[in-house]
């Protein structure tokens, strides 16, 4: 049972894995507009940032930039969710008795 024990490693790949699946959702519902509603506009970011980079100087072609984007938010994801169970995990041990 030692694979089942969570590390901040582990963590981090399922906030690349959540930040992934909320980028790619979003984009594919089709609520993707120029003016984002307030929750979308901070939750993804770094996508906006990423892809709006990626649109002007990479390619003018859709599918780059929003994989650019998809993958700014996933790695964003992935630096929270490892630090935030680092900093859990650190103030749990600091905690006990």
């Amino acid at each position: 049972m030692n694979y089942l024990k969570l590390n901040s490693v582990r963590a981090a790949v399922v906030g690349f894995a959540v930040g992934l699946v909320l980028s790619v959702g979003y984009l594919v519902s089709g609520h993707v507009t120029i003016w984002p509603p307030l929750w979308a506009s901070v939750l993804f970011f770094p996508g906006y940032v990423a892809g709006a980079f990626a649109y002007r100087h990479v390619s003018d072609d859709n599918i780059i930039p929003a994989t650019i984007g998809c993958l700014a938010v996933a790695i964003t994801c992935a630096i929270i969710f490892g630090l935030l169970f680092a900093v859990f995990q650190r103030w749990s041990r600091r905690n006990v008795p």
